[in-house]
């Protein structure tokens, strides 16, 4: 079990960096230390090494999405889906990928294409219940699922 695991992200942030101190560019690294400065409230600090990660490998679905779940925390619902959508053009069944831009989009007012993402991500996701889903994610994705079953209620 990691540090990081285990909600010491103090301490998974000196192992990461003395990691960085060896291999600047082990995009691993970059981007668990982006992960533990986000789980710590430093959602800035967490971009900027998630933009380290993806200037190496622009590619990664984990590290896309885990910014667009940074800039959604700022408050930058577009900014977030962007990076949703750079993830998707990647791997378009990531479903935790397609839950996030669901709850950035109702978090813009898009409730229809917010329903869209959700419907997409539960038509890949119906049968598998072994599908492991961030806590966060989770907890979000009821609270905004019951906050558009009302509107869906009222159309």
């Amino acid at each position: 079990m990691s540090l990081g695991e285990l909600g010491n992200y103090t301490g998974a942030i000196e192992y990461f960096d003395r990691a960085l101190a060896l291999d600047p560019h082990y995009v691993n690294a970059l981007t668990n230390k982006g992960v533990s400065l986000d789980n710590l409230g430093n959602h800035t600090g967490a971009i900027e090494y998630y933009d380290k990660a993806l200037a190496i490998n622009p590619r990664d679905v984990g590290t896309l999405n885990n910014k667009g779940l940074a800039l959604d925390k700022l408050g930058n619902h577009a900014g977030a889906i962007e990076y949703y959508d750079k993830a998707l053009a990647v791997d378009p069944h990531h479903v935790p990928v397609l839950n996030n831009k669901g709850v950035a989009l109702y978090d813009l007012g898009k409730y229809h294409d917010a329903i869209v993402s959700y419907d997409k991500a539960l038509s890949l996701n119906h049968n598998d219940v072994d599908m492991p889903i961030d806590s966060n994610i989770c907890s979000r994705n009821k609270y905004c699922c019951g906050r558009l079953w009302g509107i869906c209620l009222q159309i």
